[in-house]
């Protein structure tokens, strides 16, 4: 799944729940907004960047498959980097 809306006159979010969206929205330099994850494991992600951008993550097409990580490894992941 992917979503996308408006934030401001040239801003976009974009939500998803598969990681290659997410890659390729780290790749095209989107800002991280937002991790959902519900009993432990990460449900979802979202982005922000300009609007040009979030459309052209978003039109792309992508192999079908949802998150199966852990919270804990991503806080594990974040903790390690801000040492």
């Amino acid at each position: 799944m992917v979503q996308t809306w408006r934030l401001s006159e040239s801003h976009y979010a974009l939500f998803t729940d598969n990681p290659h969206v997410e890659t390729a929205a780290r790749q095209a330099g989107l800002s991280p907004m937002a991790d959902y994850a519900k009993d432990g494991k990460l449900l979802a992600v979202q982005y922000a960047g300009p609007e040009e951008a979030v459309k052209a993550v978003a039109s792309r097409k992508y192999p079908e498959e949802k998150f199966d990580v852990p919270v804990d490894v991503i806080c594990g992941a974040l903790q390690s980097m801000a040492r």
